[in-house]
């Protein structure tokens, strides 16, 4: 978490390699893959956008969702999260070429999570509880973004609130 918060930090305070990333009015829809800590899970979704409303400045916005479910021999706790989220990114210029975009980004939503309780064997005809919870959720990352070509692009992220690593690709509407 120390090398994520040190690289968006660099990429915020260092201006003097500044180019003009992503453009007003470029925008970007995209799917990911989220991968370790995904609001308990280990993995998980997220459909994604970002409209440029500035050059190098965009607002962005996440759906996510994860699901797990806990195995107590006698039981089943099953939990669902659907991740809500909007923010701003940042785009820098890191990499000297011109097929790779770098930004951070900062976000914030809400988690709308849900939990329930099944039993594998109930001779004593429990109910089986569940339960609507959530809460505010805060995310920041670190990205990359590699064109294959002008529209198409694959990217990554390292960061906090969807997940630890996420992996997708991006499709720029013309």
């Amino acid at each position: 978490m120390r090398s994520t918060l040190l690289i968006l930090t660099f990429m915020m305070l260092s201006i003097e390699t500044r180019g003009q990333l992503l453009k007003k009015t470029d925008t970007f829809v995209g799917g990911r893959v989220a991968l370790g800590s995904v609001a308990g899970a280990s993995a998980g979704f997220a459909a994604t956008g970002e409209y440029g409303f500035d050059n190098d400045l965009g607002l962005i916005a996440v759906i996510g969702y994860s699901g797990y479910t806990d195995d107590f021999g006698y039981g089943e706790r099953s939990h669902t999260n659907v991740l809500l989220m909007g923010g701003v990114s940042y785009h820098h210029k890191l990499i000297q070429d011109e097929k790779f975009d770098t930004f951070g980004s900062v976000a914030i939503g809400y988690n709308v999570a849900s939990t329930s309780w099944k039993w594998k064997n109930n001779p004593l005809n429990l109910g089986e509880p569940s339960a609507s919870v959530g809460g505010i959720v805060i995310g920041f990352s670190a990205n990359l973004r590699y064109f294959l070509s002008p529209q198409w692009a694959v990217t990554g992220s390292i960061g906090y609130g969807l997940g630890v690593l996420s992996v997708g690709a991006d499709y720029r509407i013309p």
